[in-house]
C-alpha cells in the first residue's frame, strides 16, 4: 500500500527527506513516516489512529516540521467518502503554526486506483527487482521487533529463554521451521540471519562448554578421594566416576552432555532427566526444576519465573514450598532441599547401577555457573540438607 502511494504521487526524492503519508479509511487513519536513504525508503514510524484524534494529528505536525525536513505530506483514501481526508485537510490549512505550500499532496481513491489498476506499481517494483541501484520507489522491509521462540516448556507466544526443549517452533510471519533437538550439547545459540530481504535463515550452534569437557582431567588432579562428583551447570548437571584408573562421564546420564535436573511426576513413580519429557504431551504443572535457581535466592525474595508451571509457596514450618500437581491431579508440595534429594537418590541409582558397586558414602558437588558468595552459601546448604535426608556426606570442590 505504502508503495503504491509514492508511485502515485510520482516523487523523485533525494537522499535525506522525509515523506509522511497519512492513508484514511474504515475510519481511521494510518501514518506513516519514511526516509529515503540510497538503498530506498526507510520507514521510521507506522502509526494507526482512530478518528476521534484527527485534529491532535494535524497539530503535531508543528513538532515534526522542528525536528525534520519533510519533503512531501501525502493525504489518500482507500474509500470513496474523502469526508475525513477533506476534514483533516482543512484543518491542515488553516493552522497558521506551519506552511505546508508546495509539501501537501492529496491523492483521491480514484487516483490510487487508477494507479493499481494500471499496475505501474508492480512495473516499478519489477524495475527495482532487475537493478537494485533503482530505489525510487523501494520501501525496505522491516523486521518484526520479535521474532518468538516456541518451546514445549512455553507454549504462551511470548519468547523465552530456551534450555532443553526437545521441540522448538520459529515464528516469524508463519511457522518459519519445527525442529527436533537433542541432548549432545552443554548451550544452543540461536540466530535468525536477515538478508536484504528480509527473509530470514535459521542457524542453531551447540556449544560444548570446556570447562566441563575438562571435567575428569581436572578432577584427576585435583580429587584422590575417588569419590562421584556432580557439576552443575544451567538447569542441567554431569556425573564424574572414578573406573579404570581415572575419572569418566557416568555414560547412563548422557556422559559429557550431562542431563536436566527434571522431576516429572505424572506417574505414581516418579520420572527424571530430560527423557522424562515429551514435547506437546507433558503437563508441565507436575513438571519441578531449576532446584538450584531457587535455593540460591532468599527464602524471602523468591523471584518467580514466568515459565514455572508449579507454584512458590510456603507454610509455618517451610519458608520454601514447591507446589506441583500430582499423578492423582491433586496439588502437592515439597521443600526444595527434599526435591533434590529426589534427583540425587536417582544419580545415586544410576551410579550404582553402572558402577555395579554399593551406594557411595560421600558425594561431591561443583559448580560450573557464577554465584554470588551468599548464592553459593544457600545453594550448599540445601545440598547438605539433602544429603543428610540420603544419609551420605557431601563435599564442595573448586574446579
Amino acid at each position: 500500500m505504502a508503495s503504491e502511494i509514492l508511485v502515485a504521487a510520482k516523487i523523485t526524492p533525494i537522499i535525506g527527506d522525509m515523506i509522511v503519508c497519512i492513508n484514511f479509511g474504515n475510519n481511521e487513519m494510518t501514518l506513516v513516516i519514511n526516509k529515503f536513504t540510497s538503498k530506498g525508503y526507510k520507514t521510521l514510524m507506522t502509526e494507526v489512529i482512530e478518528e476521534k484524534y484527527l485534529e491532535v494529528l494535524a497539530n503535531c505536525f508543528s513538532n515534526i516540521l522542528k525536528t525534520c525536513y519533510m519533503r512531501k505530506m501525502i493525504l489518500t483514501t482507500t474509500e470513496k467518502d474523502e469526508k475525513l481526508l477533506k476534514k483533516f485537510e482543512t484543518i491542515l490549512k488553516s493552522s497558521k503554526i506551519f506552511n505546508l505550500t508546495g509539501k501537501l499532496m492529496i491523492i483521491d481513491f480514484e487516483k490510487l486506483y487508477e494507479t493499481k489498476h494500471m499496475g505501474t506499481p508492480i512495473t516499478e517494483m519489477a524495475k527495482w527487482a532487475s537493478d537494485r541501484n533503482y530505489v525510487k520507489f523501494h520501501i525496505l522491509p522491516t523486521i518484526p521487533k520479535t521474532v518468538e521462540i516456541l518451546g514445549m516448556r512455553q507454549l504462551n507466544g511470548k519468547t523465552h529463554e530456551i534450555h532443553d526443549s526437545i521441540l522448538i517452533q520459529f515464528y516469524f510471519f508463519k511457522t518459519l521451521e519445527t525442529l527436533k533437538m537433542d541432548q549432545n550439547r552443554h548451550r544452543r545459540k540461536i540466530v535468525l540471519f536477515f538478508e536484504s530481504e528480509c527473509l530470514p535463515e535459521l542457524k542453531i550452534e551447540s556449544i560444548i562448554l570446556s570447562e566441563i569437557e575438562e571435567f575428569p582431567n581436572k578432577l584427576d588432579q585435583i580429587c584422590d578421594m575417588k569419590i562421584p562428583v556432580i557439576g552443575f551447570f544451567d538447569s542441567s548437571a554431569v556425573i564424574c566416576v572414578y573406573k579404570n584408573g581415572k575419572y569418566n562421564f557416568l555414560d547412563s546420564w548422557n556422559g559429557l552432555y550431562g542431563n536436566e535436573l527434571f522431576i516429572n511426576f505424572e506417574e505414581s513413580k516418579a520420572k527424571y532427566g530430560m527423557e522424562s519429557i515429551k514435547a506437546g504431551k507433558t503437563k508441565m504443572a507436575s513438571v519441578v526444576y531449576d532446584l538450584i535457581k531457587i535455593m540460591s535466592m532468599p527464602s524471602e525474595k523468591i523471584v518467580v519465573k514466568e515459565d514455572w508451571k508449579f507454584v512458590i509457596t510456603k507454610n509455618s514450618e517451610n519458608p520454601v514450598l514447591i507446589e506441583f500437581v500430582n499423578h492423582e491431579g491433586r496439588k502437592q508440595a515439597g521443600t526444595p532441599s527434599f526435591l533434590m534429594a529426589m534427583l540425587l537418590k536417582e544419580m545415586i541409582k544410576r551410579i550404582k547401577n553402572e558402577m555395579n558397586e554399593e551406594k557411595p558414602k560421600e558425594i561431591g558437588f561443583c559448580f560450573f555457573h557464577k554465584m554470588f558468595e551468599d548464592e553459593k552459601q544457600r545453594v550448599e546448604n540445601g545440598l547438605k540438607e539433602a544429603c543428610e535426608l540420603l544419609k551420605v556426606e557431601s563435599k564442595f570442590i573448586d574446579v
